[in-house]
This record gives C-alpha cells, structure tokens and sequence, in this order.
C-alpha cells in the first residue's frame, strides 16, 4: 500500500486521504469527511466535509450561584457571541483540514485542495434534510504551507487565502461550492 501511495496510485491516494480525513478534527465529534475528487493531471482535490450545525454548540455562557434564593443562574450566550464562536470553529476546522492534508502528502500527490464545508440541517419547510455549502476555499499547498497557523487570525487567513463564507450562517445561506 505504501508503496502504491508513493507511486501516487489513484486508489491508493484516495484510500490515503480518506483515512486522513476520517479522523475528526475534534476528538469529541464524530468523523465529518464526506466525498473527494481527484484530478491527478492539475494534483487538485476537491473535498466536501460535513461541518456541525450551530445548534450542537452550548449556549451557556457560564452558570452564577445565587446564595440568597439558594440557586444557580444559567447566562446565555449573546445570538451575536455564538455567532462568533461559531464562525471561528468553522474556520479553525477548515484550516486544520487542509493542513493535515497537505503536511501528510509524503507522496507530493497535492498541488492544491479545495474545500467545501456543508452544514446538514432539517429544512422546516420541506421536512427534509438539506446540506448546503457554507464555506469554500481552494489553496495551493506552497502557499499554505508558508502560513504560520500558530500565530494567524483564523478569518484574516481565511480571507487572505481568497476563501468565502455564507454571509448569514445562523440561517445557513449557500455559497457556491468548488467544483
């Protein structure tokens, strides 16, 4: 298998990369990677990977004892504030992603990623589930990996790297995907 990796085998490489991407950014969620293309002639791939929706994050600021009625006191979170926080895990998440992909390519089978990041929620007018693509981005791998993700802000890299984000992402509105 390593051997058909390194000689950048087409099914050898999607074996690989899917292994890569089945192992959860955060070890508490559950694998998120969904489908790939490969185009071995431009060593472009072309990704979808399944980002939680925002009702999965807490949205408890921090709990207060109360002494005199002998009680604890739940402080929520601003709708602004969870926005934020949630904008930021999609970014870290979809930076963490290429950078496993791109740091584990021993084969040099990538010239560049591209990146879809799809939220899978019930439509509650239709009564179905719908998965639209929230966040894109497509970056070559000499360029991202001269970034210094320890010390970057998440969306000025983001940004930097030409990615698009759904303007509204409480509501989920599309973007148009990689292809």
């Amino acid at each position: 298998k390593e051997r058909d990796y390194l000689g950048s085998d087409q099914s050898a490489l999607a074996d690989y990369w899917t292994r890569v991407l089945e192992k959860p950014v955060d070890p508490q969620q559950l694998s998120s990677f969904r489908n790939l293309g490969y185009s071995e002639t431009d060593k472009r791939l072309v990704m979808q990977y399944a980002l939680p929706p925002i009702s999965l994050f807490p949205t408890i600021e921090q709990v207060k004892y109360l002494p005199t009625p002998n009680v604890l006191q739940e402080i929520q979170l601003s709708p602004s504030r969870l926005e934020r926080l949630y904008v930021d895990v999609l970014l870290k998440t979809t930076l963490a992603v290429l950078f496993r992909l791109f740091q584990s390519d021993s084969a040099d089978a990538l010239k560049s990623v591209a990146f879809n990041g799809t939220v899978t929620v019930m439509d509650r007018g239709t009564g179905h589930y719908k998965s639209p693509c929230v966040i894109a981005i497509e970056v070559e791998k000499a360029a991202f990996l001269g970034i210094n993700l320890a010390e970057v802000d998440p969306l000025a890299c983001f940004k930097g790297l030409k990615g698009t984000i759904s303007a509204n992402l409480v509501e989920l509105d599309p973007i148009s995907p990689i292809n």
